[in-house]
């Protein structure tokens, strides 16, 4: 008797014959998926630029589902998320939330630098107080 070898998807840990079939699923696995994370992504910012909820709600949102996100080692999705949002459109209290909820993973997220530069650049135009920017960045960068 045989033993055919079988292939597992890591991702669902789906069983396939061959090794075509599995990198097939994967890859349109991994496609839906981001599909769906590009999605969640502009539902939760398009929640966060809302007025409908206050902005202590709209935090709890943000921190919820970023929490969420960085526990589950979806770093890409968290990068695209980051770089969905401009900045002169989202009240400040949520803009520091963002780089609050995204300094512990700082190094695995490639946008956030950017993030912070494009915070910094904004900062400069709309805060005259050169001690206030400094101080609403203290220890986020």
């Amino acid at each position: 008797m045989t033993i055919k070898e079988k292939f597992v998807c890591k991702s669902c840990s789906k069983v396939f014959d061959n090794e075509h079939d599995l990198h097939k699923h994967d890859s349109r696995y991994f496609r839906e998926k981001l599909f769906r994370a590009i999605n969640v992504n502009t539902y939760v910012y398009n929640t966060l630029l809302s007025n409908n909820n206050s902005i202590d709600n709209r935090l709890d949102i943000l921190f919820n589902y970023i929490n969420n996100l960085l526990c589950s080692d979806s770093f890409e999705t968290v990068d695209k998320f980051i770089d969905i949002v401009k900045v002169d459109k989202l009240e400040l209290t949520l803009i520091i939330g963002i780089l609050t909820i995204t300094l512990a993973a700082k190094y695995k997220l490639h946008n956030r630098e950017a993030f912070v530069n494009k915070v910094y650049e904004y900062l400069e135009a709309t805060e005259p107080d050169k001690e206030r920017r400094i101080n609403l960045l203290k220890g986020l960068k």
